[in-house]
């Protein structure tokens, strides 16, 4: 899962090549091809076609320049509306047709940058020096910063840092740590001080809700940032900055954070920080060791609800600063339980709490395929606890092996969560394949239904006719037709252990189902929904078919039936 940071050799080895790779399955049909060709999109125009909107782009500077000419007196709109090419509306439905544009679209909304104002680092003959561009600079093929800019700075050509659009708003707060080392301490104590504050840093802002991502900056120091839905005010970044800051779990002994971009410009992630020769990619927030995938872990940030902060709450020890001491967060959270997996048992007497917390995570996360899975992985993380971390520990090895099976067979049968919130994304080529595996209605619902258990549990699950009727509202005569064609027709539902026929004193067990197959997914698929088990509901199927088609393809498509589907606009109920 990591490994160590990526110099510039590594980068261009590893890396590079998957930028280059042009590779793209159409989500429409499911063929493979280096790019999407125009040619290509329009044999699927009958989709496209009604789902084409309206663009607004930039008027090219000689068209701006004659309009003023005509209008002297009166102000010239710099924009024009076009009707979007199919590449476009595709890309609008499906998400960029190529990672490298992925992550180009992924910076422009989590970053939001000013496109008039950025900064660029260039590699000069002895060192690195970063440059301001505004329209004014002169020098520059190109003052503005473009899709084509953002490009060159995740193949590695040059490092951009950006502003925010608004002078006094920002979607993203970065936390710049950094320690220089003191005299005669060396660089790897400075950067271990660095550590801890992050470490500190990111419990701190998991305990409010907030999730924060951390990434290298280059030299001996890390970005933690915080990315926001909304732009919020520089005084309310300010505020969190001073909040974070001077809470006193975080200890700011002989280290400087700077609060971005209120100091200056962000340097973006996934770059190269030439001066140091390194790869800036995104680390584990516990661990801090870098990510074997940054590209992908960049893509599915989500960024934080802006309410979250109108409901944020100060903690009373922040309030009135009191003695630190190390102590085991109680509470049982998802930041708790992903704490206790990563970084194991931390003082004494809390062997038992850890380790039931990090098979949570692990049943949870990593998503064993069976209890003897969960086991080896929870074996394999006691073994590192007893080595890393064994003063902590007064048990005895199979003392503790014994306890470790009481709490694997606890956590596997009883699914339990330790705080973890878990959720499905569905996805566009979620869609395309459940209707590519069957043309019936009350199938589709059925196997929406069944992939939705099969990514909560990750592989077997319980499916019987209770939860089938409480995630499809369906009647019990539908749901027998829809199993029949989805298990004995079509094949793609299959039963692993069958209960039905079991007989004597013992109460009968659910049957366990399976999915002989599932639909591949891709990083730059564009999501439609994150279903959790609290905002599952029974018309799930027909919300994602009213995303992507038009009223004319549905009726098309669902002739005796699209009535029901279009009366989930109207909120009405929608019988079994």
């Amino acid at each position: 899962m990591y490994n160590e940071f990526f110099t510039i050799t590594n980068f261009r080895e590893k890396l590079l090549p998957r930028l280059s790779d042009t590779h793209v399955c159409c989500a429409l049909c499911g063929r493979s091809f280096p790019r999407l060709w125009a040619s290509h999109l329009k044999s699927h125009a009958d989709f496209l076609e009604p789902q084409r909107k309206l663009k607004r782009i930039r008027k090219p500077e000689k068209l701006v320049e004659l309009e003023q000419q005509e209008h002297p007196d009166g102000p010239v709109d710099p924009w024009m509306e076009r009707q979007e090419t199919l590449s476009e509306t595709y890309a609008r439905l499906f998400g960029p047709t190529s990672l490298i544009n992925a992550l180009v679209e992924k910076t422009l909304e989590l970053y939001a940058p000013s496109r008039m104002e950025w900064t660029l680092m260039e590699q000069l003959e002895n060192k690195a020096e970063w440059f301001t561009i505004t329209p004014e600079s002169t020098g520059w093929p190109c003052n503005r910063l473009t899709r084509e800019a953002l490009k060159k700075h995740f193949r590695g050509r040059h490092t951009v840092g950006v502003k925010s659009r608004f002078k006094s708003k920002t979607k993203v707060v970065v936390f710049d740590v950094d320690a220089v080392p003191q005299w005669g301490e060396s660089a790897a104590d400075a950067q271990m001080r660095a550590k801890q504050v992050v470490r500190a840093l990111v419990k701190v802002m998991k305990r409010h809700q907030l999730e924060p991502h951390v990434s290298a900056s280059g030299g001996k120091g890390y970005h933690v940032s915080l990315f926001f839905d909304e732009m919020i005010s520089h005084t309310m970044a300010r505020n969190l900055f001073v909040y974070f800051t001077n809470h006193p779990d975080v200890s700011m002994d002989r280290v400087s954070v700077e609060c971005l971009p209120l100091t200056k410009a962000i340097k973006l992630p996934l770059g190269i920080h030439w001066e140091a020769k390194t790869f800036c990619g995104f680390v584990d927030a516990f661990t801090l060791t870098p990510l074997t995938d940054p590209y992908r872990y960049y893509l599915q940030i989500r960024p934080i609800p802006r309410k979250l902060l109108d409901q944020f709450e100060a903690e009373r020890k922040a309030l009135k600063a009191r003695k630190r001491k190390i102590r085991m967060d109680d509470s049982w959270s998802a930041a708790a339980t992903e704490m206790a997996f990563k970084l194991g048992i931390e003082a004494r007497g809390t062997r038992h709490n850890t380790t039931l917390r990090a098979a949570a995570y692990a049943v949870n996360h990593l998503k064993p395929g069976s209890y003897d899975e969960l086991l080896e992985i929870l074996v394999d993380w006691s073994q590192k606890q007893y080595q890393l971390n064994g003063a902590n520990i007064r048990t005895r090895w199979f003392a503790h092996l014994k306890d470790l099976d009481h709490i694997a067979k606890y956590v596997w049968e009883h699914r339990f969560t330790g705080g973890i919130q878990a959720s499905v994304d569905f996805t566009a080529g979620d869609v395309h394949w459940i209707r590519s595996k069957t043309p019936n209605l009350a199938a589709q619902r059925l196997l929406l239904a069944a992939l939705y258990q099969y990514r909560m549990v990750g592989g077997y699950f319980y499916f019987g006719f209770a939860r089938m009727q409480q995630l499809t509202g369906m009647a019990k005569d539908s749901l027998v037709d829809a199993i029949r064609e989805l298990r004995d027709e079509r094949g793609v539902l299959k039963i692993v252990e069958n209960y039905s026929h079991q007989t004597g004193l013992r109460k009968s067990k659910t049957n366990q189902y399976t999915l002989t197959e599932v639909p591949g997914t891709q990083d730059i698929d564009t999501v439609l929904a994150t279903i959790t088990s609290g905002t599952w509901t029974v018309d799930l199927w027909y919300r994602l078919l009213l995303k992507l088609f038009t009223r004319q393809q549905l009726k098309k498509a669902y002739p005796f039936s699209y009535h029901r589907i279009l009366a989930v606009i109207e909120n009405k109920r929608i019988a079994g």
